[in-house]
């Protein structure tokens, strides 16, 4: 059941479903445009801060995702969608506070780097 407030939503995720439309089923998808790759594979690789439309992709908000969006991410979705589902690690996709975190870090280089300072430590500790 649909609280005060939740109409207004539905009604309009409806309108923006028919106003973007939806992939032809049976059609070539859209590639993902390139800047969007690019944007996603900085942000895993350095942990660069992504823009709004990315981050809300990253940050699971379909709503915000597609209230960012221009039109050409917008027709890409689905292949932005099934690129970060088989591309972007978990740990780095998933809330507003996971994304903060994996840009604070570094994404990947930042890991690499915080293990080898821990490994170097350890080193130096045994020596």
């Amino acid at each position: 059941m649909l609280r005060d407030g939740d109409t207004d939503s539905l009604v309009m995720g409806i309108a923006l479903w028919r106003t973007c439309g939806c992939p032809d089923v049976e059609g070539e998808e859209p590639a993902i445009p390139p800047l969007v790759r690019e944007t996603l594979d900085e942000y895993v690789r350095i942990g660069r801060p992504p823009g709004g439309f990315v981050r809300a992709v990253l940050e699971n908000k379909l709503i915000g995702a597609y209230g960012a969006a221009d039109q050409e991410s917008t027709a890409a979705m689905h292949a932005i969608v099934m690129y970060v589902y088989h591309h972007v690690p978990e740990v780095c996709l998933g809330s507003r506070e996971v994304v903060d975190a994996w840009i604070a870090q570094g994404g990947i280089e930042g890991m690499e780097r915080a293990a080898e300072v821990e490994a170097l430590a350890e080193e130096a500790d045994g020596a």
